[in-house]
C-alpha cells in the first residue's frame, strides 16, 4: 500500500491492549485471550476502534488461530492505514499514553 503504515503481526494480548487504548469496551474479567473464539472477537474490536478514532479508516485484520511464526497461540496480522489515518491513530495513542503532543 503506497503512502501507508503497515502494522504487521501482533499477539492477541497486544491487539486487546491496543483496542482498549483506542476506546474498545473492556472484555471483562477472566476472559481467556488464548481461546481462538475470543481472540477473533478481539481482532474485530480493534478494527471497530480504529474506525472510530481514525475517521472511518479501515484496518484490515487477518486472524490466525495458531501463530504461524511461533507455532503457539492465536495471532493477528494487522494491515495498513493510509498516512492521514495513521497520523490520527498516532495522535490518539499519544494522548492515551500521556506522552508529549
Amino acid at each position: 500500500m503506497a503512502g501507508s503504515l503497515v502494522l504487521g503481526e501482533a499477539d492477541v494480548v497486544t491487539v486487546a491492549r491496543l483496542g482498549g487504548l483506542l476506546g474498545a469496551p473492556p472484555l471483562g474479567p477472566g476472559v481467556n485471550l488464548g481461546d481462538w473464539r475470543t481472540a477473533h472477537v478481539v481482532a474485530g474490536r480493534l478494527t471497530q476502534a480504529v474506525r472510530a478514532v481514525a475517521d472511518g479508516a479501515f484496518l484490515d485484520t487477518f486472524f490466525h488461530p495458531d501463530c504461524v511464526r511461533c507455532d503457539s497461540g492465536p495471532a493477528v496480522t494487522l494491515g495498513g492505514l493510509d498516512l492521514p489515518a495513521a497520523e490520527r491513530l498516532t495522535a490518539v495513542l499519544k494522548g492515551t499514553a500521556g506522552g508529549p503532543g
